[in-house]
């Protein structure tokens, strides 16, 4: 009662956060006219089917409404289902939304029904976020029209789903940003024509997480149709994908494409000295490239022997992550001696978690 006496009277409030309450009644909300952002996250008891009809009413009287944060806990399976149409539902008059936050909502089949149809209205929407959704390849099919429908959507949030190389193939070309962290792409392979599909319809990325995704070699092999069509890519996660020399063999080659690439991330993989050296050869080609991760690679002495020659050559680096591998105070050395060599910029080397002894020789090229 009192929230509902206060909003009353904040008629020009641009910023409303009620995350984590046990707010029933948002019809208050609708006196919010001037309302930009609004966050509505509830607990389990809170969310009745009544509370989710009230955020359907409200967000149809916020004209204003930029940028949004849904999101509640499951509880029973059928009155999920309708909560969860009335909260879809009222996307439909947000016509002016920019950024929508849905994670942590069960998004499974007929849900992804539910949201495709509000989505649709959504034409202004430019940030889509679905972490932790339950999203699977069937759910991504029935979002692909709404997908369509928003000409202007340039970043997508996926993290942590269970959707494959199959279910990314609905993705749009006009997307520049796509986190695909935490998902199963076992199945993204070079020669596969899910993975052909989805990769051709990311030509226009800038930024792309595979954090985790289950890459391997032969999706690491797939990965270089990605290095090839997206010319203006500056940022590639590929971190633990368990992707070893095979798959840097043949990613590697199509780094000289990647003319804007800036952040390279492989960090948790199986590269070895073999792995490095195979791309080590090739990072002459990214004339961009500031930021590389190589730590915990099992990469020795004789795999630093290799970066050695790629830090020169690669005149704006000015980072460089080995930590967690098995450079000893021989191979600090090498680094040190090429760091020497790179006057006029600045370039941090993170050799932290190796068999490094700090001996005399190391102090002194260290000074």
């Amino acid at each position: 009662e009192d929230l509902t006496q206060a909003l009353r009277k904040c008629e020009d409030l641009q910023l409303l956060n009620l995350e984590d309450n046990d707010i029933i009644d948002f019809s208050v909300l609708a006196a919010c006219t001037s309302l930009t952002d609004l966050i509505v996250t509830s607990t389990e008891s809170a969310m009745t089917k009544e509370a989710a009809q009230n955020v359907d009413t409200v967000l149809s009287q916020l004209p204003n409404l930029s940028r949004l944060k849904l999101s509640h806990p499951d509880s029973n399976a059928e009155a999920e289902e309708q909560k969860h149409a009335c909260w879809f539902g009222g996307l439909a008059h947000c016509e002016s939304l920019t950024q929508l936050d849905l994670s942590n909502n069960t998004l499974d089949h007929p849900r992804a029904a539910s949201l495709a149809e509000g989505l649709g209205g959504c034409g202004a929407l430019r940030c889509l976020l679905l972490q932790d959704c339950k999203l699977n390849d069937a759910a991504m099919r029935m979002l692909r029209p709404a997908l369509k429908a928003c000409p202007g959507l340039t970043r997508l949030d996926l993290s942590r789903n269970a959707v494959s190389a199959k279910g990314i193939a609905v993705l749009g070309q006009k997307l520049v940003d796509v986190t695909l962290e935490g998902n199963d792409l076992g199945d993204l392979k070079a020669d596969g024509p899910a993975s052909e599909s989805a990769l051709s319809r990311l030509a226009g990325l800038t930024r792309l997480n595979l954090r985790s995704a289950k890459v391997g070699d032969e999706g690491g092999q797939a990965v270089r149709h990605i290095l090839t069509s997206c010319s203006a890519l500056t940022s590639l996660d590929l971190a633990f994908n368990s992707i070893g020399e095979k798959g840097l063999r043949s990613l590697s080659p199509a780094l000289q494409h990647a003319a804007a690439l800036s952040h390279l991330d492989l960090g948790g993989n199986e590269l070895g000295d073999r792995g490095v050296a195979a791309l080590a050869k090739h990072l002459h080609t990214c004339k961009a490239l500031t930021a590389i991760d190589l730590k915990r690679n099992e990469i020795g002495d004789t795999g630093v022997r290799s970066l050695v020659v790629a830090v020169k050559s690669c005149k704006e680096l000015s980072q460089l992550d080995l930590r967690q591998n098995q450079i000893s105070s021989g191979g600090a050395v090498l680094l040190m001696e090429a760091m020497s060599g790179t006057r006029g910029r600045r370039l941090s080397v993170d050799v932290r978690d190796n068999a490094i002894a700090a001996g005399r020789k190391l102090a002194t090229v260290c000074r």
